[in-house]
């Protein structure tokens, strides 16, 4: 999947995958979703992923009808850790260092 934000280029293609994130069986489930993290080259985060209508992913497909779609959504560092922490939080060390206790 590919898409272009304020002429940078998010490509799953390129970008590493970091770890991903699926509730529910997409077939069945309207709220089902399936997400995974990328860092690209340069260190720029996005989510790529697809959903069922009732999702963030969902598209519009006419008179208050919405259905299934994918898409890419570039996220900050701060959110890719928010990210990490809630879906794949035995990841975080790997992926962003140690942790500290406070």
């Amino acid at each position: 999947m590919v898409k272009v934000f304020d002429g940078k280029l998010y490509d799953t293609e390129t970008a590493e995958e970091l770890a991903s994130s699926r509730n529910g069986d997409r077939f069945c489930n309207r709220d089902y979703t399936c997400e995974s993290l990328y860092r690209t080259r340069d260190g720029r985060y996005f989510l790529a992923g697809e959903g069922g209508p009732e999702t963030k992913y969902a598209r519009y497909c006419g008179y208050i009808s919405w259905e299934a779609g994918t898409d890419i959504i570039p996220i900050t560092e701060d959110d890719a850790r928010e990210w990490i922490e809630c879906n794949a939080e035995s990841k975080y060390e790997e992926i962003f260092g140690e942790c500290y206790e406070v």
